[in-house]
């Protein structure tokens, strides 16, 4: 928690709804409905990827749902203990909640001592998790997952459902037990929560800026190219908190890598699944990278009265987060050959098609974007249409995207065929097409620019 208020109303809803003929537990009340509908939104979708993963369907859904909705009410309560206890309360809670962990770890892995160096990871974590302390501490979360993973309908996903929902429920009376009156607290709070909202609508996202001491040259003008690929890089460069996020997230798959080949001796078994994983993320990273048009939102209308053409401003907007995605990408990558040592063409394919894959993904977001303008809402809110917004965009970029590696497949199998299985020349078409497809999306992307009305901006 950040120490916030997890109750957030958004200014229409402090000036409406505070206003009225309403108790505070009626608006408390009012909140959790909406996060039981987000839950339940998102639980559909979830359960149609993991309904692998349990024996039945509905398991799955129910599972999935009622674990939201602990993550949920759990936020609820943590940040209402916060408000009652108050931020020095918090402060030194934070304290004492680190030392606690810390002492519960200790505490599961002191009994496999010094075996930890000789044992695979895997082995570490199973004999950590069948320790009497972290026993007790998951004990509560276990019937959500006995839950999602019934095999029967009576009695075990009846009695895993019901149990799940009695811990939520306990959650929700916890809630309504600490909900005071607390009308003025959480006004002032969710003024709070707004001026971070404000913040991330600027591009800045959880990132926050420092003082910094250099300053990067500025760039050659480039038919006003320069300047916006300076302005976005230097951004970028003053907020190393959202860098660390990026580096964190690109890093994943090389701990993925490192723990399965203790695990596993042979080489495709550790590269097929590093490798997807790897792959997933770079079709999810342009989407957390928003040094362009989503981040320039409040400024459309200045840029709009730039004298620079509509293509290189898209060129320039774009081209920090290409930038940054694509070294992070081979850095990855490289990590990746030294830990797998094998597949390396694999690895060299995957790399040469990381800048036309950046590009299209950059240009897709950026078009839809411009479509249909968004503004970020808080992690702490529920907003059931903007989840539905989210998915249906997710949809439609999924799907553009298919259009393009359909082009750029395509016209790599025909020379593949042709040429007789040359893998060099696959690989070329391949990417030749790739940034085909990306600069033919830059006319459209400049062409919705052009067409952005100012006034149909979306209200902070």
């Amino acid at each position: 928690s950040s120490g916030d208020r997890s109750v957030y109303y958004s200014p229409a809803e402090v000036n409406f709804l505070f206003s009225g003929p309403y108790r505070s537990r009626q608006l408390l009340i009012y909140k959790m409905v909406g996060g039981i509908g987000a839950a339940f939104l998102t639980a559909i979708f979830m359960s149609l990827g993991l309904r692998q993963h349990a024996a039945m369907s509905i398991a799955a859904f129910l599972g999935l749902f009622l674990g939201l909705e602990l993550l949920y009410l759990f936020s609820l309560a943590v940040g209402l203990c916060i408000a009652t206890l108050g931020a020095l309360a918090f402060n030194r809670g934070r304290r004492l909640v680190l030392f606690v962990v810390v002492a519960l770890a200790a505490s599961a892995l002191w009994s496999i001592g010094t075996e930890v160096a000789s044992i695979p990871p895997l082995a570490i974590l199973q004999r950590a998790i069948s320790s009497p302390t972290l026993t007790l501490v998951v004990m509560p979360f276990r019937p959500f997952v006995m839950a999602f993973t019934s095999e029967r309908f009576w009695p075990d996903l009846l009695g895993w459902s019901a149990l799940s929902l009695l811990i939520d429920g306990a959650l929700a009376g916890l809630v309504l037990v600490l909900n005071a009156e607390f009308l003025e607290a959480s006004a002032s709070a969710s003024e709070r929560i707004y001026s971070k909202m404000k913040k991330l609508r600027t591009g800045a996202g959880w990132a926050y800026p420092i003082s910094v001491r250099y300053d990067l040259p500025m760039f050659p003008w480039g038919g006003g190219i320069g300047p916006n690929f300076w302005r976005q890089l230097t951004t970028l460069s003053r907020t190393p908190t959202q860098l660390l996020g990026l580096g964190l997230l690109f890093l994943s798959p090389v701990l993925v890598a490192v723990l399965i080949s203790r695990e596993s001796s042979q080489p495709m078994g550790v590269a097929g699944p590093t490798l997807t994983f790897c792959a997933s993320i770079l079709l999810l990273a342009p989407g957390m990278v928003r040094n362009d048009f989503r981040s320039d939102v409040t400024r459309m209308e200045d840029l709009k009265t730039l004298p620079i053409r509509a293509s290189r401003m898209v060129v320039g907007q774009i081209s920090t987060p290409l930038l940054i995605l694509t070294l992070a990408s081979w850095f990855t990558l490289g990590c990746l050959a030294v830990v797998i040592r094998s597949e390396y063409g694999m690895i060299a394919t995957l790399a040469i098609l990381v800048l036309p894959l950046n590009l299209i993904l950059l240009l897709i977001e950026n078009l839809y974007f411009l479509w249909f303008p968004f503004r970020p809402i808080p992690s702490n809110s529920i907003d059931i249409q903007a989840i539905g917004r989210q998915i249906l965009l997710l949809i439609a970029k999924v799907l553009s995207l298919s259009v393009a590696a359909t082009f750029a497949g395509a016209a790599g199998a025909f020379v593949y065929l042709v040429l007789g299985r040359n893998w060099t020349a696959t690989v070329a078409t391949v990417w030749v097409v790739g940034m085909g497809c990306g600069i033919g999306l830059i006319p459209p992307v400049a062409s919705a620019f052009e067409n952005f009305d100012v006034s149909d901006t979306p209200p902070e």
